[in-house]
């Protein structure tokens, strides 16, 4: 009878050895680290300018999973005889202000959009443009900026807090609010021409602006000039009435440009954002000429400064 072979050792290859913990083990590229190498600079800059309570509560929120909706509870039949009716249906004046039993009493508060500005405290409004500007400041073109750009953002912070705040009250047509939208959409982009970073676009090469910083204190001309640059570099399909007829580089601003490629943006690309930091200035030139007081109530209105005890929302 032959001999049985004997019995196997163990594996030369277990998950101890060292030759498989070195095969296991991978560096970080050199990309990598320099990304995490700006993302801290970045992190540290942000807590310079003072927001970084307010990014970091903001990376927690989009980055906590979503829980389950829990499956409502079949609701018990109603009784028909206290059923709610229509004061209106019924020829009754329905009161304002929220929902109404059939015994005239307001029992639910009325909606308020909580991206309205126009109905903001001057707490409530800070709170809101703080967390704007933060939630721009974490978009992925910032970790693309370089220190000394990082630095001149940083530096312009303490002027771009209150023209957010101005600009959300009294950007908008009419010096009406701005939408939310609209806002973050002009905050980027003053935010890349404060930085000298310069803003890009897909449709075409470079950065419009790069390496020349816009900063507070700009002249109205001067901020037009670079708006009829903007209308040459990438024009709106009807360039702004005040940009007609100008030349820039040997090319005269004709009403309807009959080459691309085009702004398709309506203007939100270049040319609304530079608008809004000429009324800032021009807002800031006025408030040295008029006062505080006589400024405010031009731009709210007589009454609405009065109600809101000369130092509402509006700053």
């Amino acid at each position: 009878m032959p001999a049985r072979p004997p019995p196997r050792g163990p594996s030369r290859t277990s998950s101890t050895s060292p030759v498989a913990t070195d095969v296991m083990t991978e560096e970080l590229s050199e990309y990598e680290l320099a990304r995490l190498e700006t993302i801290r600079k970045n992190q540290l800059a942000f807590e310079s300018m003072g927001l970084g309570d307010a990014v970091a509560g903001l990376r927690a929120a989009a980055s906590r999973p979503k829980l389950p909706k829990a499956r409502s509870k079949p609701r018990p039949a109603a009784d028909p005889s206290a059923r709610r009716s229509s004061r209106r249906l019924s020829g009754e004046a329905a009161a304002h202000g929220g929902l109404v039993d059939s015994d005239g009493e307001t029992d639910h508060p009325a909606y308020r959009d909580p991206n309205d500005v126009s109905a903001m405290t001057a707490p409530e409004l800070k709170a809101w443009c703080d967390a704007l500007r933060a939630d721009v400041l974490r978009m992925a073109w910032v970790e693309r900026l370089g220190e000394e750009e990082m630095r001149r953002l940083d530096g312009a912070q303490e002027w771009l807090a209150p023209f957010v705040i101005f600009t959300a009250r009294f950007g908008g047509k009419g010096e009406s609010s701005l939408s939310r939208q609209n806002l973050k959409s002009v905050l980027k982009q003053v935010f890349c021409l404060v930085s000298g970073a310069g803003v890009t676009t897909e449709k075409r090469g470079g950065a419009f602006g790069k390496g020349r910083p816009i900063g507070l204190g700009i002249q109205a001309e001067q901020v037009d000039a670079l708006r009829a640059e903007a209308q040459v570099w990438m024009p709106q399909k009807r360039a702004p009435e005040d940009l007609v007829g100008r030349t820039v580089g040997g090319e005269r601003i004709v009403k309807q440009p009959d080459r691309g490629p085009f702004d398709t943006s309506n203007g939100w690309l270049l040319n609304h954002p530079l608008m809004k930091i000429r009324l800032y200035c021009e807002h800031l030139d006025e408030l040295k000429e008029m006062g505080r007081e006589a400024t405010m109530r031009r731009l709210t209105g007589d009454g609405a400064w009065q109600a809101a005890g000369g130092d509402g929302a509006a700053r």
